[in-house]
């Protein structure tokens, strides 16, 4: 062991004389200081530059290192986060703002061993996981829900959990381990249990510890050629092994196959007592020509029930220390040690007894001759170094790495523009306040829903502390000090977040009822106006008495027009009062971004009758004269220019008309802010002006092209559904040649009919479709009350109708395909309204999910004594559901491929469709369609030759399901 910094200098530059600079032995470098710096990061007052200057290098050793795979970026982030978490909190927010690396699993890593190491609250670390793509990569909703201290906030965690699982997809180990630590601390979900029954035939747990592979292998495939070849030898002694390695040799190559030395040890594990064991282990660990996962199968082909006996359990650190010393060169290599740890599974006891042998045999081969060799060993005697000569040595090994770094590598040298209090708290709302403001809408949407997920978990700590960066304004040390920080896109999708954490958990929010009020009151923005006055009304109708009653008018009022509308001519115009009064200068040149003038100015403009000139005006204004940004105009003057140069960066960028772009550039941003900050302006000082009959509210049909999708304050994330657990067979087979056409009644059956609890529910509207790699099927399904006279004939007139396109079943009130002569009555009974998606379409967890969802008409609601509840239907005074609207969505796929599965569908009771049937005296006919297509390319290329397969039903009030062939039969 090297017990000096002289001695380290020497081995050190001996190491790095071998290669040039940066060379091969980078990562093996890397891993040695990190290795360095966990032991260092033992101490207890690390300062935070230390840990600074060590994050700069893990970046300098990322621009170095071709592919990320080839070096753990991640556990740079978690070794930083252990000597100082508020800065790597930090820089991990700084790396996010400047694209570097995959943020994401440098967080989770970070999460996951602060909630460990208790320095932040397991609902804290849950509710960050709205940043990771995937929020049960790993373990950490175990982590959470074991360290969480109540019943009720580990109850919490799992319900999320759950729901998660339900929605974006089941994993069977990840039920598994929720249902045995709901079981635990006795926690129950209803959702786990349904989960838990669905994979019930694949969770039979193995018992049977003695069954390794290779025995198996060997106990499938005997082969009785291994009688001749260990006839005759004692095989627990070097000698013995040493004669059957002989005769091995001499046997035809392909004689025991390509592992003929691994298998011959398995096979002559298996023929030993256990009282050789010890002696035919040692034997193997001392040949030449075992190499090391050879070596390693035999010890992990030891069966339990021989490793738990005394006399082998007293040998088996002995023999893990004699692998060490027999392959210490082998295991200098991370991925191999690393391998051999988890594959044998050794305790911190073995694994300390394996690097002491490692020890050993290096100082036997008198030399660490090659760099791997040098830092590998480096990296794993790390432990054994005492924490203070560790951080002596991982400030060394620094500064041999900062002699290839320049200030302009990342953030710079350490300074105040990357320095931070140490409070954890204030960390991670730094990070928060960060996100929020990220050019990326998928971003901001994360962090708004991190801000939601506090809020409803209680941790007013994190949203106190967000609360003074709204109050303070700028990010800091938690973005970069060279870019642009979108201040007003966090201010809006904080309020976005406090206006949701208001339906549901109010109470977090009452402490900052007043500083709500001002913003709703006085921020002179529309939609920041509007969200927080959302969010004071969902407080004072909580809690009444916290504004008094003219604060509550004045918040009623945000977002409306204090004037009567004007109706005008459709050609009418007008000048804006600043225009008239020439209080604003017309001849500001800037350029605002593409499409904004015809598509977003001009709309805006014909709302109050003035040219959408005259609102740029008020725009440029904003710009150039208030926020002082005018310099910054332009593709070019936007600092992260280069980000959007990247190949699918600046695609994200791109939009057209009124659409909203992926990500914001500094010209939309800039553009879409002073525009909010015109209607502001626009709102309170001039009516609106109506100028067409057909157009109830021109200014609310403006408003909501810019808000959420739903009006109730909800989500569009809070519709999306469960996914149907009981995909088709199809799935789960090999694609056939006939795969399109290998259409059955069973097909369709299992896509109408349902049985739930004992009752049998049907399909009665929607549509959805499943995908498995290219092939993708299509289910449509739609419903009508038809005459029972004539209901007959049209089924099998429909049925026998060459072109399925050239009719319709009629929705609710779609006259123009309803008939009323007679005995030929179609009657809709099925509403599926049409509508855009508002600003949270960019939600990645709200996926593909389709808005508005399938309704009944309202006669049909009257009639039948309904009433609907969100995306269910009850008849009035009873509990049960009679219907219900299933919305589901897998995640969106790579830019524009489809989604494995997504669709909407309306299932009613077959009790409830039969008194509807009775209540009508009509029957109801049902169109149900399958088509299978193969994708070729994205988005709609196929080579689809056919057309899809529809099947004409009749349900009439007796409960019978008929077809033109006859009975349709539900069982």
């Amino acid at each position: 062991m090297i017990n000096s910094l002289a001695d380290a200098s020497v081995y050190f530059d001996q190491a790095v004389e071998i290669v040039s600079k940066f060379g091969e032995e980078l990562v093996r470098r890397w891993e040695a200081l990190e290795a360095l710096a966990e032991r260092a990061a033992e101490l207890p007052d690390i300062n935070d530059e230390f840990a600074y200057r060590f994050i700069r290098c893990a970046e300098l050793v990322g621009i170095y290192v071709s592919r990320e795979k080839y070096w753990d970026r991640s556990n740079a982030a978690r070794v930083d986060a252990r000597m100082s978490p508020a800065t790597a909190i930090a820089a991990i927010s700084r790396w996010r703002d400047r694209i570097v690396g995959r943020y994401q699993y440098q967080l989770l890593a970070i999460v996951k061993d602060l909630a460990k190491s208790n320095f932040i609250s397991p609902l804290c670390a849950w509710s960050l996981t709205h940043f990771f793509g995937d929020r049960l990569d790993g373990d950490i909703a175990l982590v959470c829900i074991e360290r969480e201290p109540t019943k009720a906030g580990k109850q919490a965690i799992l319900n999320d959990a759950v729901r998660i699982l339900q929605s974006e997809g089941a994993h069977q180990e990840y039920v598994n381990n929720l249902r045995m630590i709901a079981s635990k601390f006795g926690l129950s979900n209803d959702g786990l249990t349904i989960l838990v029954e669905f994979f019930t035939t694949d969770n039979e747990e193995k018992t049977d510890g003695q069954d390794h592979s290779y025995l198996k292998k060997r106990n499938d495939q005997p082969d009785t050629g291994w009688d001749a070849l260990f006839n005759g030898i004692q095989i627990d002694s070097l000698d013995g092994l040493t004669k059957l390695l002989d005769r091995l040799n001499n046997e035809p190559k392909d004689r025991f196959g390509h592992c003929g030395v691994r298998d011959m040890l398995i096979e002559g594990l298996s023929r030993v007592k256990q009282n050789q064991v010890y002696n035919f282990i040692d034997a193997v660990l001392i040949l030449d020509q075992v190499e090391v996962y050879d070596a390693n199968a035999v010890l992990y082909a030891v069966p339990d029930i021989w490793k738990n006996k005394p006399a082998v359990k007293a040998a088996w650190p002995s023999l893990i220390k004699k692998f060490g010393k027999h392959y210490a060169h082998e295991l200098t290599n991370k991925y191999t040690f690393d391998h051999c740890v988890s594959d044998l599974q050794l305790s911190d006891i073995l694994v300390s007894e394996l690097k002491h042998g490692m020890y050993e045999g290096l100082q036997n081969e008198n030399g660490l001759g090659d760099e791997e060799t040098f830092f590998g060993f480096c990296g794993l005697s790390a432990s054994m170094l005492s924490s203070e000569e560790a951080l002596e040595l991982t400030d060394y090994a620094m500064c041999r790495f900062e002699l290839h770094i320049d200030d302009t590598l990342g953030d710079g040298p350490y300074g105040n523009k990357v320095a931070v209090d140490n409070d954890i708290k204030k960390s991670v709302a730094g990070f928060i306040w960060s996100a929020l403001g990220s050019p990326l809408g998928w971003e901001r949407w994360n962090a708004a829903h991190a801000v939601r997920s506090m809020g409803e978990l209680g941790c007013t700590d994190i949203i106190d502390a967000v609360f003074d960066f709204l109050e303070h304004g700028e990010v800091g040390a938690y973005g970069s000090a060279d870019y642009v920080f979108y201040k007003l896109h966090a201010t809006q999708y904080f309020f976005i977040a406090l206006a949701r954490t208001s339906l549901s958990n109010p109470v977090v929010l009452v402490k900052h009822a007043c500083k709500i009020s001002k913003y709703a009151l006085g921020a002179n923005h529309l939609l920041i106006q509007k969200f927080a006055a959302d969010t004071a009304l969902n407080i004072s109708e909580a809690f009444p008495g916290t504004y008094d009653e003219v604060t509550i008018v004045l918040l009623q009022q945000v977002g409306k027009s204090p004037f009567k509308p004007r109706k005008e001519k459709y050609d009418y115009k007008t000048d804006s009062i600043w225009h008239k009064a020439k209080e604003i200068d017309t001849n500001i040149n800037f350029h605002f971004g593409w499409d904004f003038d015809r598509y977003w100015f001009e709309p805006l403009g014909d709302v109050f009758g003035i040219p959408g000139k005259q609102v740029e005006d008020i725009a440029a204004d904003v710009v150039v004269n208030n926020w002082k940004m005018g310099d910054r105009n332009g593709y070019k003057n936007d600092p992260r220019v280069g980000l959007w140069n990247r190949s699918s960066s600046d695609r994200d960028t791109w939009h057209d008309h009124f659409s909203y772009p992926k990500t914001d550039n500094l010209d939309f941003y800039l553009s879409y802010h002073s525009m909010m900050v015109a209607a502001a302006k626009l709102l309170k000082a001039m009516p609106v002006v109506q100028k067409r009959e057909w157009r109830e509210d021109v200014w609310k049909e403006w408003l909501d092209r810019h808000l959420l999708t739903l009006e109730d304050g909800r989500w569009l994330s809070d519709i999306r559904g469960p996914l149907p657990l009981n995909r088709p067979e199809w799935t789960k087979n090999q694609r056939t040649d006939t795969w399109q056409s290998d259409i059955t009644e069973r097909d369709f059956r299992e896509r109408l009919i349902e049985t739930h609890k004992g009752e049998i529910w049907i399909t009665v509207g929607g549509g959805w479709h499943e995908k498995v790699s290219e092939r993708k099927e299509d289910v449509s399904i739609r419903s009508a009350f038809v005459a029972k006279e004539t209901s007959d004939a049209l089924m099998r007139a429909l049925q026998s109708c060459e072109d399925h396109h050239d009719y319709k079943i009629p929705d609710y009130e779609e006259e123009d395909m309803e008939s009323d002569h007679g005995n030929y009555v179609l009657k809709g009974w099925l509403e599926y309204p049409s509508g855009s998606k508002g600003l949270d379409d960019f939600d990645q967890r709200s996926a593909e999910v389709s808005y508005p969802i399938i309704s009944v008409g309202t006669s049909i609601m009257s009639d039948l004594k309904l009433v609907s509840e969100i995306n269910t239907w009850k008849e009035i005074g009873k509990t049960k559901e009679v219907l219900k609207c299933e919305n589901w969505s897998t995640d969106r796929g790579e830019r524009d491929e489809y989604t494995d599965q997504c669709g909407m569908r309306l299932k009613a009771s077959l009790n409830f469709l039969m008194q509807a049937c009775k209540k009508y005296e009509r029957d109801l006919i049902i169109k149900l369609s399958i088509d299978r297509d193969i994708i070729i390319r994205r988005m709609g290329g196929s080579n689809n030759y056919g057309k899809p397969f529809v099947k004409i039903l009749i349900i009439s009030a007796d409960g019978t399901i008929r077809t033109t062939e006859g009975s349709f039969g539900i069982g």
